[in-house]
């Protein structure tokens, strides 16, 4: 391939995947002026992406890398860096001792590609044209971004947004507005936190099921297109604290069914495991040999037996918490309100894990 096959590929490739208005783009590329703000015609334009939160924040440190590299290196390169890879031509160069290694490591490459190529587009950076392209700043612009005297906006990557649908198509039926607004604005807390970009935490497409059907119960919750094992565990309770409030506070019923089809496969789905779950429960099985036997995590598992404990309400939960810590955990539950976990947890100086503690509580009615 010829060196001017490459570059015209790469420039075909840049106008896929911009977050520019395509008419303008392509004004542009045969070295036209296009004046609309909107051409009401094209894909950004019908569906405008939204900004992409902690934006300003990464494309400094895009920028900072750059700067700190000194040198020339491609798009790949510098995305390497920036997310932390271990690749034998960085340590050659020495560059895993700057202090932009990793700052980015938290982001899939294809983000941080994605704003690289954002940044190209609003004329911070500039990618020379040759077989071997490389990144240069913009000298004036982007040290005006780097000191703060100029803000930049960042769109959420293409890549990673949910299906683009208008306000009142159906990606919005049925969802609480208010409720929405009160979830995004948790998930930019727990991102503050975790120092990562929002969307990291939880995408807007979730966030727009969780205020349609507003669960509360950690089934339920499970149940939620994009929450798995990990994000149930991690975040369910904190989320369903919120939603529960929400619906107190606005007098609205929690936990809505749906009639989606899929949404009730998954049901089915989850409803099966569950009652294979409650069967071993039946035979005091204990939570590892529960979750070897579903083939389900071990934290899910333990949610289907905090579920056992409300619905089945067995005499004892010997099987699965000795009789000690029990009194331990109840004392404690007792003394500070055990409605939330992590009080508890941090009183009992994380001596006694998550899945105890919770099992205990839920028994001792104190959940």
């Amino acid at each position: 391939m010829t060196a001017a096959q490459i570059e015209l590929l790469q420039d075909m490739q840049h106008l896929s995947s911009s977050q520019q208005c395509r008419h303008r783009a392509l004004s542009r590329y045969f070295g036209q002026d296009y004046e609309q703000e909107n051409c009401g015609a094209c894909d950004i334009c019908l569906t405008p992406p939204d900004h992409l939160e902690n934006g300003a924040d990464i494309a400094r440190h895009v920028l900072g890398c750059i700067q700190a590299l000194g040198l020339p290196f491609g798009v790949n390169y510098v995305v390497d860096v920036l997310t932390g890879s271990k690749s034998a031509r960085i340590q050659q160069q020495r560059h895993e001792t700057l202090r932009e290694f990793g700052a980015l490591k938290a982001l899939s490459k294809d983000i941080v590609r994605d704003v690289v190529y954002q940044l190209v587009d609003q004329g911070l950076l500039e990618r020379t044209a040759s077989d071997r392209p490389v990144l240069l700043l913009r000298a004036a612009a982007a040290d005006d971004v780097l000191t703060g005297r100029k803000e930049v906006t960042i769109f959420t990557p293409r890549s990673i947004a949910p299906q683009q649908v208008g306000r009142n198509d159906s990606g919005w039926r049925d969802v609480d507005r208010g409720l929405f607004e009160r979830l995004r604005d948790l998930r930019r807390t727990v991102a503050t936190e975790r120092g990562v970009p929002a969307f990291v935490i939880l995408g807007d497409a979730t966030l727009r099921e969780m205020a349609r059907l507003r669960p509360t119960s950690l089934a339920a919750f499970g149940q939620v297109r994009g929450i798995g094992d990990r994000k149930l565990a991690d975040l369910g309770e904190r989320f369903m604290a919120a939603i529960a409030a929400y619906c107190r506070e606005h007098g609205l019923a929690a936990d809505v069914a749906t009639s989606e089809p899929v949404a009730q496969a998954r049901s089915a789905k989850v409803g099966s495991v569950k009652e294979q779950a409650y069967a071993l429960f039946d035979q005091g099985c204990s939570l590892q040999e529960a979750a070897a036997k579903t083939g389900r995590a071990q934290s899910t598992v333990a949610n289907y037996l905090e579920d056992y404990v409300a619905e089945r309400k067995p005499a004892s939960v010997t099987p699965w918490v000795n009789a000690a810590v029990y009194d331990r955990v109840k004392a404690v539950g007792i003394e500070i309100g055990g409605s939330l976990l992590r009080p508890v947890y941090e009183a009992l100086d994380g001596e006694v894990g998550y899945d105890e503690t919770r099992v205990v509580l839920r028994h001792a009615g104190l959940r």
